[in-house]
């Protein structure tokens, strides 16, 4: 096992069962709730954090930059909201030619 002192810098540490069981418990309060949820990705910017949540019954993802909408996208996303800075909201309509 690798120590926390052998990791090199930056580095997200996360205890994963910890974080699996938040996710469920989150989702399972939104569906006791009747509610959608589509969460912000804005903190983990984190594919693999986002497919536990879609797995786990989220509905598409929020986003705040176009660069993180392009991510997402990339990795198979096709439900993505991109929250503007000034509180505007408004659907991505994904990748445009240059």
């Amino acid at each position: 096992m690798t120590s926390l002192s052998d990791i090199e810098t930056p580095a997200a540490v996360l205890d994963v069962a910890r974080m699996q069981r938040n996710i469920v418990r989150m989702q399972g309060r939104m569906n006791a709730l009747g509610v959608s949820f589509r969460p912000h990705v804005k903190t983990t910017k984190c594919v693999d954090v986002a497919d536990r949540q879609r797995a786990a019954g989220a509905n598409g993802v929020t986003v705040s930059t176009l660069r993180e909408a392009e991510e997402l996208f990339a990795a198979g996303y096709d439900d993505i909201l991109l929250r503007g800075l000034h509180g505007s909201a408004q659907a991505w309509p994904g990748p445009t030619a240059a």
